[in-house]
């Protein structure tokens, strides 16, 4: 006997928070604990400002100086972010704040938590989704966390670059979308518009690919309800009327986006946002499509193994549920096309092709049904590859790699074959070696490169000028050298220098990793029958 709806809608939802769960005590405790890059220390400054002052502003002169992400006006100076990604860690700000001993070290330390929590949300939503499709509990919470511990997922969900949180809100939207169209529901086709509106606040390029997200509004009852669904000839009224209350609602992203540059900038579209360079210069979109396709640098599938079942699982994805299957191709095709056009396409400086992370959860509502019709060795082998890229991902620093080849910061734009002559993945062993071996330089004195010399601030390197020293410079930091997730580190260092009590923090990890596997566990339980 098969569970009432009631039963297994109640089994899905205990299963979704038990993975969101898992994934939040594994990232956590893997995060560096730290704000990991440039971009991180912007949102911040302007995060704490918006707390301490109300207003969205840059006050620190170092950050101020920094040409080509501080925008100054006649009046203030302004971060070239948008506001979202300096919203929503402001709830772990507040928690740090309101905790005894508060420092500016532990509130950064808990603003680089913020992907985690993003990160382990995909984690229950995929659970959710899967079940959408048909796909049975068990295999939905085993192809939930294969994406969430084999893919860029892991990586991309412990730094504070905010590709993991563009992703979420983009995954959301489609599936609400797409739920509106098998229900026929305005309200959710609402709904599905506002979430993709969020999206908007953080890049206004996503704009392009609401349109394309939105088709899946089309979807007919029957999609994932029956193994054969087949598109509709025709369009029926209610489903353009479903697709304008897509827009309408997704549009007012849009509007919220312009009113923050307005009331910046005193215009909606501000000056040099597009037309820098260094963004839109003379790059080569083959290159980059190369670079993010089959490089040994930067490469998609290499950075993500499992990705190959999304390759062989697209059809059968189109087979079950067309109008999803259209809406993420289509999405996914008009990123790439935009993303081949910037200049720094690889997102740099990163881990692996970051830009394309917004895709990962997208693709991943094919893993469970290729790995129906797929070779168990092969489903197997890139699975425990990508489990072991990720673990590699997550263990040190990832400016380690660019300091070492006394790379000058934009390297890219003079040299957008790079990543077919090195590889960060291949030089990661090498890394990890040296560091067992080795251990931390003499001269390794001090733990962060930055002006303010906080442990939780982000790293700052050396003038383009003198770039071609950065190999021996930064032997004069810790951070390079030390195991990257946070109870290491931590651990390693003075304790006064410490952000927090590590061990507090770390049985937080475990409790809820405990936690997770014990609901996960307890919900997969055979049930016996009355």
């Amino acid at each position: 006997m098969s569970a009432p709806p009631s039963t297994a809608a109640c089994s899905t939802t205990a299963a979704a928070l038990g993975v969101s769960l898992l994934l939040l005590g594994l990232y956590l405790a893997t995060s560096p604990g730290r704000i990991d890059m440039i971009d991180g220390q912007f949102r911040y400054e302007v995060a704490r400002n918006w707390l301490d002052h109300g207003r969205p502003v840059v006050l620190d002169r170092a950050l101020a100086g920094v040409s080509g992400l501080a925008i100054r006006t006649p009046t203030a100076v302004y971060s070239v972010y948008n506001a979202a990604a300096s919203i929503t860690p402001m709830p772990l700000m507040l928690l740090s704040r309101a905790l005894p001993g508060h420092d500016a070290d532990r509130e950064r330390f808990f603003f680089a938590m913020t992907g985690p929590v993003f990160g382990a949300t995909l984690g229950g939503v995929l659970v959710v989704a899967y079940s959408m499709l048909g796909v049975p509990l068990r295999r939905a919470v085993a192809w939930a966390l294969v994406c969430g511990v084999a893919t860029l997922w892991w990586p991309g969900s412990t730094t504070v670059f905010d590709q993991n949180q563009h992703a979420v809100w983009l995954l959301l939207a489609l599936l609400l979308a797409w739920e509106s169209g098998r229900r026929a529901s305005v309200l959710l086709a609402l709904l599905a518009g506002v979430t993709g509106g969020a999206l908007v606040t953080y890049q206004e390029s996503y704009a392009v690919l609401l349109p394309l997200v939105g088709l899946a509004v089309v979807a007919s009852p029957m999609e994932a309800r029956s193994m054969a669904v087949s598109l509709p000839r025709t369009i029926e009224r209610a489903a353009v009327g479903r697709y304008l209350a897509f827009a309408l609602a997704s549009a007012a992203g849009l509007v919220a986006l312009l009113a923050f540059n307005y009331a910046r900038f005193g215009t909606a579209f501000y000056e040099g946002r597009y037309d820098d360079p260094l963004t839109f210069g003379d790059g080569n979109p083959l290159a980059a499509f190369l670079g993010l396709t089959v490089s040994p640098g930067k490469s998609l599938f290499l950075f993500s193994p499992p990705l190959v079942l999304a390759v062989l699982g697209a059809r059968h994805l189109f087979a079950r549920a067309p109008a999803l299957a259209i809406a993420i191709a289509l999405a996914s095709l008009a990123h790439l096309l935009v993303i081949v056009q910037v200049l720094f396409f690889a997102g740099d400086w990163c881990w692996g092709p970051r830009y394309m992370l917004i895709l990962v959860p997208m693709w991943a509502l094919t893993f469970p049904l290729a790995a129906e019709r797929a070779p168990r060795a092969l489903v197997v082998a890139l699975v425990s590859l990508g489990v072991l890229t990720q673990a590699l991902a997550v263990s040190v620093d990832h400016h380690r790699f660019f300091f070492e080849r006394n790379l000058p910061p934009h390297f890219w734009a003079t040299d957008q074959w790079f990543y077919f002559r090195d590889s960060q993945l291949v030089a990661r062993p090498r890394e990890l070696w040296s560091m067992w071996r080795d251990g931390v330089p003499r001269e390794a004195t001090v733990f962060i490169s930055s002006p303010w010399r906080e442990t939780t601030s982000a790293p700052f390197g050396l003038t383009p000028a003198r770039a071609n020293t950065s190999a021996r410079w930064m032997r004069s930091f810790q951070a390079f050298y030390l195991p990257r997730p946070w109870p290491l580190w931590t651990a390693a260092i003075d304790p006064a220098k410490r952000p927090i009590t590590p061990w507090p923090l770390l049985l937080v990890c475990v409790a809820t990793l405990v936690a997770g596997a014990w609901v996960v566990t307890r919900t997969l339980r055979p049930r016996a029958e009355p």
